[in-house]
């Protein structure tokens, strides 16, 4: 698979994401399902990172959701179950980004390149599961940035 072109002026940021799979998805409910109620009153999510490969560059993010369930918040008074897990695998492109920095980058903005993927199969299957379709909120996720060695250098 060729890249694709950026556009005339831009660069690409050292880090890119390379592949996006759904690496779980397991549902259960124990009843039919009722459109009116949201079965889900609240939700963790779930971080993993894998090693970098020297030799390669490349490592792997995994975001999950783990729906929660409370029967006085939903009305619903029966077992539920929603996780959904994605995967994203990332390719450091070259050695402008500092490998000691590599692991807060990945924790904080990895995740969040990968949360449309996971809100967009929450929302899907959901969705498709006959109760009201559940919208993951937009969440505040704190980004981390690497100043250029120029910018860094005169800081001090």
């Amino acid at each position: 698979m060729s890249e694709p072109e950026i556009p005339k002026g831009s660069k690409l940021f050292p880090i890119q994401l390379k592949r996006v799979d759904v690496g779980e998805i397991h549902y259960a409910c124990s009843a039919f399902s009722v459109a009116r109620i949201d079965p889900i009153s609240d939700f963790e999510l779930e971080t993993g990172l894998s090693e970098v490969t020297p030799d390669t560059k490349i490592f792997q993010i995994s975001l999950g959701f783990v729906a929660k369930t409370d029967p006085e918040k939903t009305g619903l008074d029966l077992p539920y179950t929603l996780v959904v897990r994605v995967h994203g695998q990332f390719e450091v492109l070259s050695d402008a980004f500092p490998s000691d920095k590599l692991e807060k980058w990945a924790h904080l903005n990895g995740t969040a390149v990968l949360l449309p993927f996971l809100r967009e199969t929450v929302h899907s299957i959901t969705a498709k599961s006959g109760f009201k379709p559940f919208i993951m909120p937009l969440i505040e996720a704190p980004l981390y940035r690497v100043a250029p060695p120029s910018v860094a250098a005169s800081k001090v």
